[in-house]
């Protein structure tokens, strides 16, 4: 090989990693995503707890036991709170760096491949598992294959119930793709990479105001989940989205700041306060919508914090290369969090008579033995199908062409 043609490879190649340090997850992103395992495993427990309670009565001796897991599904606004994060932080490096507006087929690819095959996989073996040939069911497949199920306030919950997550998730994508070209005009007027961050700050305010408004507009109307689950779980997600946003600002913000530890603790305390807090005065709100509500906004508010305690003690200057066994974990949980959530509904639905008890302590051995299942089942799904597929997001490059193989000499 000449060398100009392994000069033209190192100037291709430094001119790539230039392009894609805008794609760089940053250190706090792996770590951020490990809460969406710890949420869904705390979402199982409640999920577990309300259907053995429901068969036996004796589990509801504690009301405020009782308030704890049926309100501790609404952990589920950390998983928007992170969707906004992830999707968001691409493009906020891009726009504070002034590059290239990240492509948002890339993206959009990308996220799909990290969504969709453990939601195809269990969706698909559910539908199959349950067709006994009736039209509707046909309906109810389509539906859930394009996540529309979340416009349908008969099927919004049908096949797998925690599946409208997914569908909300990937409508926020499409949502952010089709915003983010003229975000990214507006923002390269700019010169000073403060203004750029004020305005990326003023959208996500503007996304946190509009879920509240929506907040608030449900409570005057009056309308439940049982009314219309469509207008209650979906709409109202979008003060998480910015939210993340926000946190996605922090992030690009805060890349080339020593780290905080003792202020990482601080925010961690201030989370744990305020979910104890949360949970004594939810307590004292007899109407559902507006207990549903409180939570869903203090949860929110609960993710700040956790969030937040991740991004400041994060170490971004030095990398340790021996991986010790607790960051094996984390990464690892990260990797198949989306596996857990989506699993344990149907794993429940085939194995949940067996932890049925009277007993407290024996219904706590069996949860703890169905945690395992759960995750087990997601790091297969994960080894076996999601990683292989992983790989096919390297096909793309920054500007959402396919990758070259080879580098042409001359």
């Amino acid at each position: 090989t000449s060398i100009t043609s392994r000069v033209t490879a190192v100037r291709i190649k430094a001119v790539q990693t230039a392009r894609h340090a805008a794609l760089r997850p940053g250190d706090p992103l792996q770590n951020l995503e490990a809460y969406r395992a710890l949420a869904a495993i705390i979402m199982l427990c409640g999920y577990c707890f309300q259907y053995e309670a429901s068969i036996n009565n004796s589990l509801y001796t504690n009301p405020l036991l009782q308030v704890l897991f049926l309100n501790i599904q609404n952990i589920v606004a950390l998983f928007f709170v992170l969707a906004g994060v992830i999707g968001f932080l691409p493009f906020v490096r891009a726009i504070a760096q002034r590059q290239k507006l990240y492509s948002t087929v890339t993206f959009l690819l990308r996220r799909a491949i990290r969504l969709m095959p453990a939601y195809y996989v269990t969706i698909l073996l559910m539908w199959s598992l349950h067709f006994n040939g009736q039209p509707y069911q046909w309906h109810d497949l389509l539906e859930h294959l394009t996540f529309t199920q979340i416009f349908d306030r008969k099927d919004i919950f049908q096949t797998i119930e925690p599946s409208w997550v997914f569908a909300v998730e990937i409508w926020f994508y499409l949502l952010l793709a089709c915003l983010v070209p003229l975000i990214h005009v507006i923002c390269t007027i700019f010169l000073a990479k403060t203004n750029r961050i004020s305005i990326l700050c003023s959208i996500s305010i503007a996304f946190i105001a509009g879920g509240l408004l929506y907040k608030l507009w449900l409570l005057k109307t009056g309308y439940g989940p049982t009314v219309n689950p469509v207008l209650f779980y979906t709409f109202p997600r979008l003060d998480n989205f910015g939210t993340g946003m926000l946190l996605a600002i922090v992030i690009v913000a805060t890349e080339k700041q020593k780290r905080h530890l003792f202020l990482a603790w601080l925010l961690a305390l201030a989370g744990i306060v305020t979910t104890v807090v949360t949970y004594f005065v939810s307590a004292s709100y007899t109407n559902v919508i507006q207990n549903l509500l409180f939570c869903q906004t203090m949860w929110n508010i609960i993710a700040v914090f956790l969030c937040l305690a991740v991004i400041v003690g994060t170490n971004k200057y030095r990398v340790s290369t021996k991986k010790s066994r607790f960051k094996q974990i984390i990464q690892h949980s990260a990797l198949i969090s989306y596996g857990i959530f989506i699993w344990y509904n149907p794993l429940f639905t085939w194995f949940g008579d067996y932890f049925i008890s009277s007993s407290i302590l024996i219904f706590s051995g069996g949860l703890l033995l169905f945690i395992m299942l759960t995750i087990g089942a997601a790091s297969l799904t994960y080894w076996l199908i999601e990683y292989p597929i992983s790989f096919l997001g390297y096909l793309f490059t920054y500007e959402g062409e396919l990758s070259q193989r080879y580098v042409e000499s001359r």
